[in-house]
């Protein structure tokens, strides 16, 4: 609908699982290169490589922190039916090459340009983004924002959205919290955040 009514590049990576070669038993298993073991197992390796689907701990040591907080041996909410990070790893990796090879064919483009210079329009993106934003508000109306005007949220079809977390390790923790983009009258009924048990860089 996007692509067809307002030129919008539209597009999603797949989950990474074609070509993955699938063990057929331990010795197997060991010669797969790391990225992809325990992806795809034989039915009799099936629960060892079900033990492997998770590989997060809560806490490395380091010589230079110790925390307060007795840390767990994992994060909580490892349930059953979730396919594990090995899964989003995999789908991280096929993003990333994505990434790569649009950097790729531009550093060619760039290498092929006569004396290294281009033309404003093969790297300004700026009117392309004007362009597709004139035509999205042209189409809203036939899409079904106005269908949540009654419960306030439709302006989520016309203003664009910025995010913060309270995740950590992260970088800039003091600029990019949730803290950050609340109203200030808003801001002064919460408590102040916890200073942060140490600061980048991470060790893991």
């Amino acid at each position: 609908f996007f692509h067809i009514n307002a030129g919008i590049h539209v597009g999603a990576p797949g989950t990474g699982h074609y070509g993955l070669v699938q063990a057929e038993n331990l010795t197997h298993l060991e010669t797969i290169p790391w990225a992809e073991r325990y992806m795809e197992c034989a039915n009799d390796l099936k629960k060892i490589c079900g033990e492997h689907k998770y590989e997060g701990v809560c806490w490395i040591d380091r010589p230079d922190v110790t925390p307060s907080t007795k840390q767990s041996d994992h994060p909580g909410g490892r349930a059953g039916w979730h396919p594990g990070n090995r899964v989003h790893q995999l789908k991280g990796r096929v993003i990333a090459f994505t990434f790569l090879q649009a950097l790729k064919e531009a550093l060619s483009i760039w290498n092929e340009a006569n004396n290294y210079e281009l033309s404003d329009d093969q790297w300004h993106v700026t009117p392309m983004y004007e362009e597709a934003r004139t035509k999205l508000n042209q189409i809203v109306a036939q899409g079904t924002c106005h269908e949540y005007a009654d419960n306030g949220v439709d302006d989520l079809c016309n203003f664009p959205m910025k995010a913060r977390t309270e995740f950590t390790p992260r970088a800039y923790p003091s600029f990019s919290n949730i803290r950050t983009l609340m109203h200030p009258k808003m801001l002064q009924q919460i408590n102040p955040a916890p200073d942060v048990v140490y600061n980048p860089p991470d060790v893991f």
